[in-house]
């Protein structure tokens, strides 16, 4: 019984996150290689960095998930994608980011 319960779980939490929005998030660090970092979402909205803090590298949460950092705020100026990879160090200071809502998509297999 156990076992079907663990089952069923399982089915409903994969359920939800297939058709539950998806936040997208930037994890950005203030060492090189992407050390030193905290995550942040912008739910598809313009996300303004503090002033004073140094951000010099990080990834995207999620394989497939794009961000883009801003040299300017208000998500203004250069900009460069971030993706699941990353910068070791980022060619732009950034002062403002971006992260899309996508919806979570089951993988084909």
């Amino acid at each position: 019984m156990k076992e079907v319960i663990k089952l069923v779980h399982a089915a409903v939490i994969e359920l939800i996150q297939l058709t539950e929005p998806f936040t997208g998030a930037l994890k950005i660090c203030k060492e090189k290689d992407k050390k030193g970092c905290d995550k942040l979402q912008s739910e598809d909205k313009c996300v303004n960095l503090e002033k004073e803090e140094n951000w010099v590298s990080g990834h995207a949460v999620g394989e497939e998930l794009q961000c883009i950092i801003y040299k300017n705020h208000d998500c203004k100026g250069a900009f460069v994608s971030v993706e699941h990879e990353g910068w070791a160090e980022f060619p732009i200071k950034p002062k403002s980011f971006t992260c899309p809502c996508v919806a979570k998509e089951k993988k084909k297999d």
